[in-house]
């Protein structure tokens, strides 16, 4: 387990938010998140970018082959909602990366949309995914997305410079992220709510 400083201001000042516990391989394990006196929020101490890795196996259900019916109803409304987005960005997308999708139903979505789409995944236990390296990437592409990903990040300015150099000088960055401030959060999951999904959410 690492302790950081906050990536936003690099203080060192924070309060106890909420602690969690979560059980692996039938062991307790504590974690806290704390919030900054700049009020970002953030796991602390957290998982190495190794020891995080375990939390990642096909139990974890962006990772598994198994999908109960209700979850691909709305996988199927969500990936047209992003298909949607992203012609409206630009509909002459021909190369897109999606980064962090897991086993790939993203972009295999895509393909079938008939634009050249990539999935990298660094935790996800398909080889052929697993196998992609960011550092060995030649060319480079009209939309990067990242649905829900960056917030799993340990090295957040070094995995965006990358990015950046994946881009046309044209091109788009997607990001969405969990809201800490989402009315579900606040009327009705409270300490339940899935987004906080500790401890591979790090932020």
């Amino acid at each position: 387990m690492n302790s950081i400083n906050c990536i936003i201001c690099n203080s060192d000042k924070n309060i106890l938010y909420k602690s969690f516990i979560v059980k692996q391989n039938d062991t307790d394990k504590k974690f806290t998140l704390v919030k900054c006196v700049c009020n970002f929020i953030y796991l602390n101490p957290r998982p190495d970018e190794i020891e995080i890795a375990k939390y990642y196996d096909n139990n974890y259900l962006p990772h598994s082959t198994y999908r109960f019916s209700l979850y691909k109803f709305f996988q199927k409304i969500s990936f047209y909602l992003k298909y949607k987005k992203i012609i409206k960005l630009t509909s002459n997308t021909k190369n897109l990366l999606d980064v962090g999708g897991g086993i790939g139903d993203f972009t295999r979505y895509l393909n079938r949309k008939h634009i050249n789409a990539v999935n990298y995944d660094p935790y996800t236990q398909d080889a052929e995914i697993k196998s992609i390296n960011l550092l060995n990437i030649k060319h480079k592409y009209d939309i990067i997305t990242m649905w829900h990903s960056l917030e799993h990040v340990h090295n957040i300015n070094k995995l965006l410079s990358r990015l950046h150099s994946l881009l046309h000088d044209n091109g788009y960055l997607i990001i969405a992220l969990p809201n800490q401030n989402a009315y579900e959060r606040r009327k009705y999951f409270v300490d339940t709510w899935v987004a906080y999904d500790i401890p591979r959410h790090l932020y």
